[in-house]
């Protein structure tokens, strides 16, 4: 019950104060909300466990993403704690925007082409360590105009009911969950 109390609180909060307005976000909360949507898909492990890394992997690449929109972007770097918490921010708000997860849904599509995207630059550029920030700063940056990149998008939706599902049943905890438990 405080959990629920405590997430409406936050939730109240961040409408008022405009981080759920989804109209007005730069680079780094779209990179934020493609972690957000990944990590709900991370879900997937308890029942495949490669399926499941799978998308810890796109989650981990969007919040590296973010660290580096951050800097280019806001002129500042976020501490892993931001970092974490304005997924959470997102996680939540999205997850608010409707009762099924459907609100997500825009997301596993244009975050999947965008890292798709970002992915096959990386790929074709000729790199090595030194520019590869360089090459990742002149790549696509996270919209909603990015289209699904594979043909199976009818069972990707599934898939992601599937992996909110399980999110659900498991209580929709989030790392701000995990780690107010742990200060109590």
């Amino acid at each position: 019950m405080i959990v629920q109390h405590t997430r409406f609180l936050t939730l109240a909060l961040l409408l008022s104060v405009g981080i759920g307005s989804m109209g007005k976000a730069d680079e780094v909360d779209e990179a934020a909300k493609c972690s957000a949507t990944f990590r709900i898909l991370t879900s997937l492990e308890a029942q495949n466990e490669a399926l499941g890394q799978h998308f810890t992997k796109l989650a981990l690449f969007s919040y590296d993403l973010m660290g580096l929109y951050s800097e280019i972007y806001r002129n500042k770097n976020m501490t892993n704690g931001q970092t974490s918490e304005l997924i959470t921010d997102f996680q939540l708000s999205l997850d608010a925007a409707s009762n099924d997860g459907s609100a997500f849904l825009p997301y596993v599509k244009s975050c999947t082409g965008w890292l798709g995207k970002v992915g096959t630059l990386m790929n074709e550029a000729d790199r090595d360590q030194n520019n590869i920030k360089t090459i990742l700063a002149s790549a696509p940056t996270p919209n909603l105009s990015f289209r699904y990149p594979h043909s199976d998008w009818a069972a990707m939706q599934n898939l992601f009911f599937v992996s909110y599902e399980i999110w659900s049943d498991m209580g929709k905890i989030t790392p701000r969950d995990i780690r107010k438990a742990l200060e109590n």
